[in-house]
C-alpha cells in the first residue's frame, strides 16, 4: 500500500496488510518492524487509529516516519519507536467516533530537521510541518485547506504548494514559511486580464529559480488542465519561460533535484482515471531532447540512492 526507498543504501520500507516491513534492495532480509494488527475495513476505529497509512525515510536513512494514530518515528539503530503526533478523535454522546485531525507523513525536509504532514480535517485537508528539535507542529496557512502539490525548498525553510484545479480552493502557487506557516501567494488564480492561471508540481533549485508546470486559459476549463513545463525566477513570475512546447496532463511528477528532467505518470489513452491514478511513465528532459518512455504503467514514483 505504501513504500519508500532509503537514500543511503536502497533498503525498501513498505506497508502491506497493516504491517511495516524492511527489506534489502536485492530482496533479501525481510524484517517486520511494526505490526498494526488485523485489518478491519468496516471499523471506524481501525481507519482512525489502527491503520498504518504512510512511510518516509529520513534524508540520512537513519529513521522512518510512518502514520499510525498520528505520526511515529522509528529509529533503526536503536530499534525504538516514538509516537510524536497523535490524531484527534472525538466521541459524541452516542458513542460515534468523529475525527477532527488525522495525520500522515508526506516528505522530510532536505536537512532532516522537519517533516511535512498531511492533516485530514472534517471537511477537506491541509498541511503542517513538525519540527523535530522543538516538537512544534506548525499548520501551513492562516485558515482552511492547503493543497495539492507540495515541495520543500533546498534550504528546508519553506514549502511550495501548487493547486492545478479550481474547486474547493483556487488554483495557483504559494510559498509557506516552515517556521511560522505564513503564506505568500506567488501565482494568483486570475490574471489582471481575467484569464485563469493553473500551476502544478513545483521545484525550487539551489539558486532559487523555480521549475513547475503552468497554463493560462481564457475561460473555465472542462475537465483537467494540461500544462507546459516552465522555468521562472524565485517569485514564480519573473522571466517565466516555457522549457518545452508540449502540454502534459500529469498524474504524478518526480523532478530531478537539479531540475534537469522530470519523471511523469501520464493518463493511459482511452482509459478513464481510477484510484490510484496509474498510467505510462515518461522521462521528460528539461530541454528539447526526446522524451523517453520508461514503463507502460505505474504510479507512486520514488528516487533510489
Amino acid at each position: 500500500e505504501y513504500f519508500d526507498i532509503s537514500p543511503s543504501d536502497g533498503q525498501v520500507a513498505y506497508i502491506t496488510q497493516n504491517q511495516l516491513f524492511l527489506i534489502n534492495s536485492d530482496g533479501s532480509g525481510r524484517t517486520l518492524l511494526i505490526d498494526g494488527g488485523l485489518v478491519d475495513e468496516q471499523s471506524k476505529a481501525y481507519h482512525f487509529s489502527r491503520k498504518l497509512n504512510g512511510v518516509n525515510w529520513s534524508p540520512g536513512g537513519e529513521m522512518l516516519a510512518y502514520g499510525l494514530d498520528g505520526i511515529h518515528f522509528y529509529l533503526l539503530s536503536e530499534q525504538s519507536d516514538l509516537h510524536v503526533v497523535q490524531n484527534t478523535i472525538l466521541e459524541d454522546t452516542e458513542g460515534e467516533l468523529r475525527p477532527t485531525e488525522l495525520y500522515s507523513p508526506v516528505s522530510w525536509s532536505p536537512d532532516g530537521s522537519r517533516i511535512l504532514l498531511e492533516v485530514g480535517l472534517v471537511e477537506g485537508g491541509s498541511l503542517a510541518v513538525f519540527h523535530l528539535e522543538s516538537g512544534a507542529l506548525v499548520r501551513l496557512g492562516s485558515d482552511g485547506i492547503v493543497c495539492c502539490h507540495p515541495a520543500w525548498s533546498p534550504e528546508s525553510d519553506s514549502v511550495l504548494v501548487a493547486s492545478p484545479t479550481i474547486g474547493v480552493l483556487p488554483a495557483g502557487l504559494w510559498r509557506f514559511d516552515a517556521e511560522t506557516g505564513r503564506e505568500i501567494e506567488l501565482i494568483h488564480h486570475t490574471s489582471d486580464d481575467g484569464t485563469l492561471n493553473f500551476a502544478s508540481w513545483p521545484l525550487q533549485l539551489q539558486n532559487g529559480e523555480l521549475r513547475y508546470f503552468f497554463n493560462n486559459m481564457p475561460a473555465f476549463p472542462e475537465g483537467e488542465v494540461s500544462m507546459v513545463m516552465v522555468k521562472a525566477g524565485n517569485d514564480a513570475v519573473s522571466e517565466r519561460t516555457p522549457i518545452r512546447i508540449e502540454y502534459w496532463l500529469n498524474y504524478e511528477v518526480l523532478w530531478a533535484e537539479d531540475g534537469s528532467l522530470a519523471i511523469a505518470v501520464q493518463p493511459a489513452t482511452g482509459v478513464p482515471p481510477g484510484w490510484p491514478r496509474t498510467g505510462p511513465i515518461l522521462l521528460i528532459p528539461a530541454n528539447s531532447d526526446a522524451v523517453i518512455p520508461l514503463a507502460g504503467n505505474g504510479y507512486s514514483l520514488r528516487w533510489g540512492p
